[in-house]
């Protein structure tokens, strides 16, 4: 059976998602989710201990510290040091339990100077 993790599975994208792969006919014992108490993705050996355990044979990659848009601009360099550990982190684990599906998707919340 082919087993699928979303790391950022309770948040926005990764729900949906979630929801999605359970209408498309995936069953919920081949879709792999951690909450932030049983996987701290900023640890690298949490995550490739995770990966080495669960063998997923896909990595979503949906996970991110969010905030509005004055907490991006009050903590630029934490929301900025966090997410890119998260996907180093995440990354390196897939290299190293050679997992080769991976769908990293990238966001970024931006609103033009002048918007009415």
């Amino acid at each position: 059976m082919k087993k699928i993790f979303i790391a950022g599975h309770a948040g926005m994208v990764g729900s949906a998602l979630y929801r999605c792969l359970l209408r498309r006919g995936v069953s919920r014992s081949s879709i792999l989710t951690a909450t932030r108490r049983e996987l701290d993705l900023t640890s690298q050996s949490q995550v490739t201990k995770f990966l080495s355990h669960k063998k997923p044979d896909t990595v979503i990659l949906a996970a991110a510290k969010v905030g509005g848009i004055e907490a991006n601009r009050s903590f630029p360099y934490e929301f900025l040091n966090n997410n890119l550990s998260i996907q180093s982190n995440i990354l390196n684990s897939c290299l190293i339990n050679r997992i080769s599906n991976i769908c990293f998707l990238g966001s970024s919340c931006m609103y033009p100077n002048e918007a009415k």
